[in-house]
């Protein structure tokens, strides 16, 4: 509850009080927990809190993360930290388990990727995933149109008009 509270409004103390009493907890961190806590640095707005925690969970082998839920959070949260090797180690990692992306998952990679400079490689992703007959369900208006943002942001106004064809030939609704 207390880190559902944090937002960017919230005071330095209120902050570091938080934080110290999740470093006091005796039992090991759980998914639910380390999705709270990146998700609260993001919400915040520290980067360098959001660094130091990531670096912690890293360096911890007791927890091991098998939720699509807790590595979209990982995922956003590398992606937030500019870290973009380590978002791939996480989008690595959970197919590696066989772990199915939900379609926010999905987003989180998909935004990362293209927030860190790599439109085409979200693009390539989203054809992966269109290949894969698990994961096209998972597809949908909002990861399309992070991909449109990206190159529309990068002018390749022709990249733009190809992905919108794409969306059409696949009926995905654009969402504005």
């Amino acid at each position: 509850i207390l880190l559902k509270n944090l937002n960017r409004h919230s005071k330095e103390e209120e902050i570091l009080d938080t934080m110290a009493l999740i470093e006091t907890m005796e039992a090991p961190m759980d998914e639910v927990l380390l999705s709270s806590v990146v998700e609260a640095c993001v919400r915040i707005g520290k980067p360098d809190l959001l660094a130091s925690k990531l670096q912690e969970f890293q360096g911890s082998d007791s927890m091991v993360v098998n939720g699509s839920h807790t590595f979209g959070s990982l995922i956003k949260a590398y992606g937030y930290a500019k870290d973009i090797n380590a978002v791939w180690r996480c989008w690595r990692m959970m197919r590696s388990r066989h772990i199915r992306p939900t379609s926010i998952t999905l987003g989180c990679m998909v935004e990362a990727v293209v927030n860190n400079g790599d439109t085409e490689g979200a693009y390539e992703l989203i054809h992966e995933m269109q290949a894969d007959e698990r994961c096209r369900d998972t597809l949908n208006s909002v990861i399309y149109c992070s991909v449109l943002k990206g190159f529309t942001r990068e002018k390749k106004l022709n990249r733009v008009w190809t992905v919108y064809q794409e969306m059409l030939q696949h009926n995905i609704d654009l969402s504005v």
